[in-house]
């Protein structure tokens, strides 16, 4: 099966400064399992006697604080007995975990990101069954199984993304005397992608789905049934400046030297102010007092304040007021 791993980019606004994000949270948690009180697989409309069968399970977990690629741990992906597969890797705030079990196979992958620092999460899981028979003579089968699924996001549509795969799938194989490999013959599948760029995902959801076919085999042949299922789950929050982050922007330069100290007090006033106006609704306000302070910085930029000093307060204002802007009501302008 091919492994789907995909990343979003997340962007949220922190700060108390700021309006309605404080404490903000992105969450994807993908769930997905079989119960084998659905599933039916019959030759010449018999049970096929099963000479074997097993199960493989696979977890993996990445996080990083950092929005770097996360590290990636994958837990065992060997066949064992049936009824006795269980793998799960847990790092940072993700984990994904399999099981199987005598009832049924089951997925879950759990992402989270607070953000409070450039976070991202993503956690997948893959489990499947396959079951061998042989047939002495031509047969008719016929194979289905029901999947279910349960998706949960939350997320501030504004800032943050979260996002979800599932893969289901049942097929037949049969394998060649030669080789002693199992070659897939025919199969029913399905894939989803969500991204909560793409509608509102919020809240929890739940679906069921039935796949099935119908396969005319040959005898003296073995043949394999197998039904596969995985869960990703993504989700993340990229910090960037508020106010607050701003307010301490300024404070760093300043005791570095590249701002000088006496611009302090009436740089720091205007980011304040701009705070309060914000945390008051007054948009218009708020963006009046941070185009204040690029004016301020543009004038003293190559005197008392170096070059690089006044494009970093610069380009965080811009975020800032890019994210106040935003705050407006359609149609609205200041």
């Amino acid at each position: 099966m091919k492994r789907l791993l995909f990343a979003f980019v997340f962007i949220l606004i922190m700060g108390s400064g700021m309006v309605g994000v404080a404490n903000a949270q992105s969450i994807a948690h993908i769930k997905g399992w079989v119960d084998w009180s659905t599933f039916l697989v019959t030759v010449h409309e018999s049970l096929p006697s099963y000479i074997d069968k097993g199960s493989y399970s696979q977890a993996n977990a990445g996080y990083s604080d950092s929005m770097t690629p996360p590290d990636e741990e994958w837990g065992p992906r060997t066949p064992t007995l049936w009824g006795t597969t269980d793998a799960e890797k847990t790092v940072g705030n993700v984990t994904g975990h399999t099981w199987t079990t005598e009832t049924g196979i089951n997925t879950d992958a759990y992402a989270s990101a607070d953000g409070i620092a450039n976070t991202y999460g993503r956690a997948s899981s893959w489990v499947y069954r396959i079951g061998y028979f042989t047939v002495s003579e031509d047969s008719l089968l016929n194979a289905s199984v029901t999947f279910n699924l349960e998706k949960y996001f939350k997320y501030d549509t504004s800032f943050e993304t979260a996002g979800g795969y599932n893969f289901l799938g049942i097929g037949l194989g049969r394998i060649n005397p030669n080789t002693g490999i199992t070659e897939p013959i025919t199969s029913r599948r399905s894939e989803y992608w969500y991204n909560s760029n793409n509608g509102d995902l919020n809240g929890l959801t739940s679906s069921t789905e039935t796949l099935a076919f119908s396969y005319n085999l040959e005898g003296g042949y073995t043949y394999a049934v197998d039904v596969a299922i995985d869960s990703d789950a993504n989700c993340g929050t990229r910090a960037v400046p508020g106010t607050n982050g701003l307010e301490a922007t300024i404070i760093a330069l300043v005791q570095s030297g590249a701002i000088a100290e006496r611009l302090q007090a009436s740089l720091l006033a205007k980011v304040k102010n701009a705070g309060k106006s914000a945390d008051k609704g007054n948009i218009c306000g708020a963006l009046g007092k941070l185009k204040a302070l690029k004016n301020q910085v543009y004038a003293q930029k190559g005197k008392k304040i170096s070059d690089g000093a006044a494009d970093k307060i610069i380009a965080d204002t811009d975020i800032v007021i890019a994210y106040l802007l935003n705050q407006l009501p359609p149609g609205d302008s200041c």
